[in-house]
């Protein structure tokens, strides 16, 4: 038969506690505080459409600080043109080039593969 126990009065049951409680007021002291204001609503300026995508559609966009945009398809069945390409005067280009968006089965270092994200510097 099953006895069950207590562990108090057990010789180690005062530090367990302390422990415990030690612990949580670590967590408490470090809690970061609620703001007392919400953020305000910022105008940065009007929306500007600069690229149409029709067909396969990218999961991701980049900007780089010189205003670079680069754009970024998964190969999940609808057959991008690409994996990553820049958008320049209009036109969206594979980059770097159409060679590295084009995967090789028997070396898989000279192309991009499933590229799911790109970020701009």
């Amino acid at each position: 038969m099953h006895k069950s126990r207590s562990i108090i009065g057990c010789p180690w049951s005062a530090s367990l506690l302390t422990l415990i409680l030690g612990a949580q007021a670590a967590v408490a002291a470090n809690a970061i505080p609620a703001p007392t204001e919400l953020p305000a609503e910022r105008t940065v300026g009007a929306n500007e459409q600069v690229f149409a995508f029709h067909g396969a559609m990218p999961t991701g966009v980049s900007v780089s600080e010189d205003g670079r945009i680069f754009v970024n398809f998964p190969q999940w069945g609808d057959q991008p043109p690409f994996a990553v390409g820049e958008i320049r005067d209009g036109q969206l280009r594979p980059y770097p080039d159409v060679a590295s968006n084009r995967p090789d089965p028997h070396d898989p270092a000279k192309g991009f593969i499933g590229v799911q994200s790109v970020v701009a510097v």
